[in-house]
């Protein structure tokens, strides 16, 4: 398939100027409906459903985690289990996760864009932000972004900046036991392009915010 470069930056301009009835257009046109189907067809189920995280913001996030770490910013988990962030978590679509992984990712991702061409400004499309704070000096953020939860903590030492610490939407998606990990276990490694092509679209439908390569040993 021809990619489709000029309708994305078409789309991010009119995105830009809030020009919903054509990015509704676009995400109604033959193209997309065709681009659905081939990600439908190019799909096998996944082996393990994925958690979900559910939707937080900064004052439900204190129950969950009373104060950040290092090491959760690393490997962030959620009641002791990795979990995945993003438009499909915000939806819980769990089961049809199971069925079409990548493609549900994507749709769930353009069913956002949607609601927001429709005028209605829902969690994710446009994103939101929450704050409040954690302690005396303490402060804690939550943004609910395109790849899902971004959390953000700052420790004051007077007028200085003691500590910072930052929970990206990629490390709960690329977590060593996270949503990749439970789609490339126990996948077949016979075919190393076949298998470079399924890796690579699963990267993709959980858009990490930094460059990836696969190496192999």
């Amino acid at each position: 398939e021809s990619a489709l470069q000029q309708e994305f930056v078409s789309a991010m301009k009119w995105i830009a100027e809030g020009n919903r009835a054509d990015v509704r257009a676009l995400l109604n046109s033959p193209r997309i409906a065709a681009l659905y189907q081939r990600l439908q067809q190019t799909e096998a189920p996944t082996l393990a459903p994925t958690r979900m995280l559910p939707r937080l913001d900064a004052r439900s996030s204190l129950a969950e985690w009373a104060r950040l770490t290092a090491e959760f910013c690393r490997l962030p988990d959620w009641r002791g289990m990795a979990a995945e962030t993003g438009a499909i978590a915000r939806q819980q679509q769990s089961e049809e996760i199971i069925n079409s992984p990548c493609y549900s990712r994507w749709r769930a991702r353009f069913d956002e864009l949607l609601e927001w061409t429709t005028g209605d400004a829902r969690l994710g499309a446009g994103g939101t932000v929450s704050a409040i704070p954690v302690a005396p000096g303490i402060g804690r953020s939550l943004a609910e972004t395109a790849r899902g939860l971004l959390m953000h903590e700052i420790v004051l030492d007077g007028e200085h900046v003691a500590e910072y610490l930052i929970v990206a939407p990629t490390e709960w998606n690329f977590h060593p036991q996270g949503a990749l990990a439970d789609q490339l276990l126990g996948q077949d490694a016979a075919d190393r392009d076949a298998l470079q092509q399924h890796v690579a679209r699963t990267i993709a439908a959980l858009d990490p915010c930094v460059p990836w390569e696969l190496e192999w040993t």
